[in-house]
């Protein structure tokens, strides 16, 4: 189950990353799952995945983190939403301020 929920997290990562590259005005892709393989532009695809939590990292470090972990050759990024630390009441919720801006 773990690790369903965990392919379905990095294809939805994946599929955002592409839409926002499309709409920024760069060239269109297409995903694929096919014969066991994830297919990139028709093309097998390894993922290569690193994690970083927002959360333990100031905000302005976190393009240079990102793109550490590019040169690294990573080509997914996970990342655990604390939800504790995005309730600062009980049922007051703050996604927008400092590092807890996650859109």
């Amino acid at each position: 189950m773990k690790i369903k929920l965990f392919t379905l997290a990095l294809l939805l990562g994946m599929a955002m990353n592409l839409n926002a590259q499309t709409k920024a005005g760069a060239v269109k892709h297409t995903f694929a799952i096919a014969d066991g393989n994830f297919l990139l532009d028709g093309k097998p695809v390894q993922i290569h995945s690193g994690e970083m939590h927002y959360a333990r990292i100031p905000k302005p470090y976190w393009r240079h983190r990102l793109k550490m972990m590019k040169a690294m050759g990573l080509n997914a990024v996970a990342t655990y939403v604390f939800w504790n630390y995005h309730e600062t009441a009980p049922g007051v919720w703050d996604f927008k301020s400092g590092n807890k801006d996650i859109s």
